[in-house]
């Protein structure tokens, strides 16, 4: 049937099913680019903390008021936490790909 044949309706829902496979297809490269953009503003949060460690005790001394840690654990496990956590967000682990009694990427079938 030629496109000339068809009713606005169906036209619409051709584009429209055209539109959400092409959406599909590129939800994994979002996914990947969002991925990267949220570890990328940890990690570099982190390496600022860790560039200046009197300024980042400072901070949890008198900012963050991090209750039961003393500063200077709160301090370690915090920077410790942006610098390695991103790696494994990049990496995809953690995310709903994955297998959630193991942390480990599950293929997944499309």
């Amino acid at each position: 049937m030629s496109s000339a044949a068809l009713s606005i309706p169906q036209r619409a829902a051709r584009i429209y099913g055209k539109a959400a496979q092409l959406i599909d297809r590129l939800q994994p490269l979002f996914a990947l680019t969002l991925r990267v953009y949220v570890a990328r503003v940890f990690f570099f949060s982190g390496l600022t903390k860790l560039h200046d460690w009197n300024i980042t005790l400072a901070l949890f001394q008198n900012e963050y008021h991090v209750p039961v840690l003393p500063p200077a654990l709160a301090a370690v496990l915090g920077t410790s936490a942006e610098l390695g956590l991103p790696i494994l967000l990049f990496a995809g682990l953690g995310t709903p790909a994955c297998d959630s009694r193991t942390s480990l990427p599950v293929a997944t079938a499309h």
